[in-house]
């Protein structure tokens, strides 16, 4: 049984150094790429979960960082809207935990 996954640009070259046996396929479709780059978020968000390490939170900002090129966003709008929410809602360092009993 294969299994198909988003891999680093080097990973290749790092797989055949270590004589193994694979395939590589080139997505071009943007809408297939972004498919692939969320399951790869999906996995590594899993991997700082359990790890808390620097390197796990990387490779997340790695693949946000080619989501946001795919998408054709730059990061002076991005950190723009993100200090506009910080302004209007606040951010996340005072750990608050609000409890109601719908959350809708």
């Amino acid at each position: 049984m294969s299994t198909r996954k988003l891999v680093r640009d080097k990973i290749p070259d790092i797989l055949t150094r270590l004589g193994k046996k694979f395939r590589v396929y080139n997505v071009s479709d943007k809408s297939e790429l972004v498919k692939y780059l969320l399951e790869k978020l999906d996995e590594e968000v899993m991997e700082f979960k359990k790890a808390l390490s620097i390197e796990e939170l990387v490779d997340i900002l790695e693949v946000i960082d080619a989501i946001v090129s795919i998408m054709g966003w730059n990061w002076d709008d991005i950190r723009d809207i993100k200090e506009k929410k910080l302004k209007e809602r606040g951010g996340f360092s005072k750990g608050l935990i609000v409890e109601m009993d719908n959350f809708s």
